[in-house]
């Protein structure tokens, strides 16, 4: 309706800059994607797509068990060691914080300058 209309996000009545909005999304991008090429890596190795999904998003989360087999009643070690290497490292994204984990999984972190 309003084609030049500016939103401002606001928290506690105080504008949040668009440097943290940015900030914020390229986490939400980055995380989602995470868990996306998880899905797809343990999906690729056996499980239906719900036993993929909800075990990525219970290690990168952190949440709890998931559905299916990797639910409360089953566990992980039907798995091969791929699934499970992927879920170890989406575990420990999600504890250790994605971010930082990122930066030091990036080729440009270890090349001498």
């Amino acid at each position: 309706m309003h084609p030049k209309h500016v939103s401002v996000i606001r928290i506690d009545g105080q504008d949040v800059s668009e440097s943290v909005v940015a900030t914020c999304h390229g986490f939400l991008v980055a995380y989602l994607l995470i868990l996306i090429a998880g899905t797809l890596v343990v999906s690729w190795d056996g499980p239906g797509l719900v036993e993929s999904l909800t075990a990525s998003i219970t290690c990168i989360g952190n949440v709890g068990p998931g559905l299916g087999a990797v639910g409360p009643s089953g566990n992980f070690s039907y798995l091969s060691g791929l699934s499970k290497a992927v879920l170890s490292l989406e575990m420990l994204m999600g504890r250790l914080e994605l971010m930082p984990l990122l930066v030091l999984l990036a080729p440009g972190t270890w090349r001498r300058h």
